[in-house]
């Protein structure tokens, strides 16, 4: 009997080695690119990239209702031909109670427009790359019905309650809905850690007005 592998076993093999080497669903190269996340209330859904473009735009639209974010307080030395040069205050260059109040003042409104571009991206994430790993899961209406929670009516204002109240239960699920879409569409490492610290902060002031509305 001969050895030989017969034609269409070769191509079969062949077409199964093939096979194996094909992305598989869900990662690069293989259709839609997302990556599967489970959130501390053990929910799992499918985060997809964060369009660049979009981010652009919702600055935009910050930058018109807000104005221009906030630019640090200036200060003007004399140089050494006697010039006027104008210069940015930092924290290191305070020298009058002046100086301090204009960054007192910088600081609260950079954190105001800071929060209001945090609190959109991360809206406009939750609708464009954030899907149930199970659409079909409709059970938690019933429950919160049961709990007597109001459901909102709109697709989009539904599926951002469903991520609120049933997907969120951290600080750090709010962080992965920002950061794991950013990372899938590829921005660099040192803007990510830069977002990833904006995030935080806005919680944690988000937090603490909530905390001195309490007391």
């Amino acid at each position: 009997m001969s050895t030989k592998v017969k034609p269409n076993r070769r191509n079969r093999r062949a077409a199964a080695a093939q096979q194996r080497k094909q992305p598989k669903p869900g990662l690069h190269g293989g259709g839609a690119v997302y990556e599967r996340y489970v959130s501390s209330r053990g929910t799992a859904v499918h985060f997809y990239p964060m369009p660049p473009m979009l981010m652009e735009k919702i600055e935009v639209g910050v930058e018109a209702e807000f104005g221009p974010r906030p630019e640090p307080p200036t200060y003007t030395i004399k140089t050494a031909v006697g010039e006027d040069e104008v210069r940015t205050h930092t924290k290191e260059t305070l020298d009058t109670p002046e100086d301090r109040a204009a960054w007192a003042a910088y600081e609260e409104e950079l954190g105001v427009w800071e929060s209001e571009l945090s609190r959109r991206v991360l809206r406009a994430i939750q609708v464009e790359c954030i899907k149930p790993a199970d659409p079909d899961d409709t059970d938690w209406m019933e429950k919160q019905a049961f709990l007597g929670v109001p459901i909102p009516e709109g697709k989009y204002q539904r599926h951002l309650h469903w991520i609120e109240t049933e997907f969120i239960g951290s600080n750090e699920d709010v962080v992965a809905c920002m950061s794991i879409p950013m990372r899938l569409a590829g921005v660099p490492d040192e803007e990510m850690a830069a977002a990833e610290k904006l995030f935080r902060d806005s919680i944690q002031a988000q937090a603490n007005r909530t905390g001195a509305a309490a007391g």
